[in-house]
């Protein structure tokens, strides 16, 4: 069996056969064959890359891909490392311990990392910082008054 695929200019394609990453799709219209009795075997999953994060139960496996791996901006945190992602010099998040994903596509996005166990936060763009929600999960804030 035929199958047809059309992905945008701002979306990727994954060939899954029988649930495990096969191939990138770029771009493109795409002709895959699957297996006359089995056209259920072939999956393509279609990624928005404006979405600005990767979130995908296979992340683990997408990130080792060379083709998607050039694409994208890998966080892989430990326990005490936190991390502020900005896009287009915009706060989009604070993140913590665990693997994350940011296409290159959706704009300039550059990461600050740092670990809780060594040192306190001090930045320029504190308050933006403090205001995002994901801020309260992953940072201690306590407040400590200038000295005079």
């Amino acid at each position: 069996m035929l199958i047809t695929v059309t992905i945008k200019s701002y979306e990727l394609g994954l060939v899954l056969r029988d649930g495990d990453f096969q191939r990138l799709l770029p771009p493109g219209r795409h002709r895959l064959w699957s297996r006359l009795f089995r056209p259920d075997r072939v999956k393509v999953c279609v990624l928005n890359t404006l979405d600005v994060e990767l979130r995908h139960r296979l992340l683990e496996v997408l990130v080792r891909e060379p083709a998607l791996a050039e694409r994208l901006v890998v966080l892989d945190l430990g326990e005490s490392q936190r991390a502020i992602v900005w896009k287009d010099g915009r706060l989009l998040t604070v993140t913590g311990p665990g693997l994350r994903a940011f296409y290159r596509d959706a704009g300039r996005i550059e990461v600050e990392t740092f670990d809780v166990a060594e040192r306190r936060l001090e930045h320029a763009q504190m308050d933006a910082i403090l205001a995002q929600p994901e801020a309260e999960r992953y940072l201690a804030c306590i407040e400590v008054p200038q000295s005079e």
